[in-house]
């Protein structure tokens, strides 16, 4: 008997469906840092002061994620290829950040803060240890830490390797009669 079977009204899935998002939207807006301290229920009121400065906020904040360049790091199979990149501050304050690398587990970080000197130059490494051929991209984000001053913006870079020679196995030098 099919009236036998408890059944869900489609207000209770989508309530369901509503708070998935939710949570879907706060998971992202922590993942990239700007949630600033959002909760569903400020999500699901509706208010619309707060909606116009969530979006406010999103839209000054949200370019910021876009990548700058791309970095190509042109290496040979199985040698490691180092290459520094120079961030300036040319703000009168240290800006200290917070460094993230997603991607390729052939891209690696040595540190993952970064603090620069008021008006300061830094140089950051980034190693490639390419395992395969076939090339290999991985996403570096410098999260500013705001620390309680005004926050400097995120800098976002891709990373791409580009393997164009290959570290031979063996060499053998064998004397021959001509």
């Amino acid at each position: 008997d099919l009236h036998s079977f408890p059944t869900r009204r489609s207000s209770d899935l989508e309530e369901e469906a509503r708070q998935a998002n939710f949570d879907k939207v706060l998971a992202t807006l922590k993942h990239v840092r700007l949630d600033y301290g959002l909760t569903t229920a400020m999500l699901r009121e509706g208010n619309a002061i707060f909606n116009v400065l969530l979006s406010l906020h999103l839209y000054q904040a949200l370019p910021q994620l876009l990548p700058k360049t791309t970095i190509e790091f042109v290496a040979t199979l199985g040698v490691p290829c180092r290459k520094t990149i120079e961030l300036r501050n040319p703000a009168p304050r240290p800006v200290k950040y917070d460094v993230v690398l997603e991607g390729s587990d052939d891209f690696k970080l040595a540190v993952t803060t970064l603090t620069l000197d008021p008006r300061g130059v830094a140089e950051f490494p980034v190693e490639l240890q390419p395992r395969f051929s076939k090339a290999v991209e991985a996403r570096l984000t410098f999260y500013a830490d705001s620390g309680g001053s005004p926050t400097a913006s995120t800098i976002v870079f891709i990373l791409t390797s580009n393997v164009v020679s290959r570290k031979p196995v063996q060499t053998l030098e064998l004397p021959t009669q001509c």
